[in-house]
């Protein structure tokens, strides 16, 4: 979600992005994302791509991250991420890197009135097991001014909810995923 302070990003500057560094691209519909976040304005790419731009410099930082170790990370992991297909670099339309990147398809689970919280709960657990053994020597200190651990109230309190209403055995899980680890003590979250 975007505020008032945010920067916004029009359809016509994803266009014009593309035809000077991606002319191949340029002939497809271009639409502002189905989610805006703090960080990124998405915009839908034709079918099958997504454009991010950054909206402030801490995310443009994450963009050369990301098109180097998200391509890494994808095999080892048990559920599909965003894989990058092209790096657009900086110019007087946009003044941070940005990149495209494969679509996604889904919707968000909390549109669904009838899920198997347990199976979320299980493969997030893989995803974030898969994530925490993947071996990432060389890999940058993160971008992320502390950890996690100590910034997650409104998840704790969507646990406690859950636990309530007797559709959740994720507290344990939740607590081991924060817990500083090997990846942390590098420098990695």
């Amino acid at each position: 979600m975007t505020d008032a302070t945010q920067p916004s990003v029009p359809v016509a500057t994803v266009r014009a992005l593309l035809v000077r560094q991606f002319p191949q691209w340029a002939h497809l519909p271009v639409t502002a994302g189905p989610s805006a976040g703090a960080g990124n304005a998405l915009f839908r790419l034709g079918d099958d791509l997504v454009v991010r731009l950054p909206l402030h410099p801490g995310s443009a930082a994450a963009v050369a991250l990301e098109l180097t170790w998200l391509p890494r990370l994808a095999p080892r992991l048990p559920l599909a991420i965003p894989i990058p297909v092209a790096a657009g670099v900086p110019d007087e339309t946009f003044p941070w890197p940005w990149a495209a990147f494969r679509w996604l398809p889904g919707t968000s689970v909390d549109t669904f009135q009838d899920i198997d919280h347990r199976d979320v709960a299980e493969r997030l657990g893989q995803f974030v097991a898969a994530l925490r053994n993947t071996d990432v020597t060389g890999a940058p200190a993160s971008l992320r001014p502390h950890p996690l651990e100590g910034d997650d109230s409104e998840v704790r309190s969507d646990i406690r909810m859950l636990d309530a209403a007797g559709r959740s055995s994720i507290s344990t899980c939740w607590e081991w995923a924060t817990r500083p680890s090997t990846w942390c003590r590098r420098g990695h979250c």
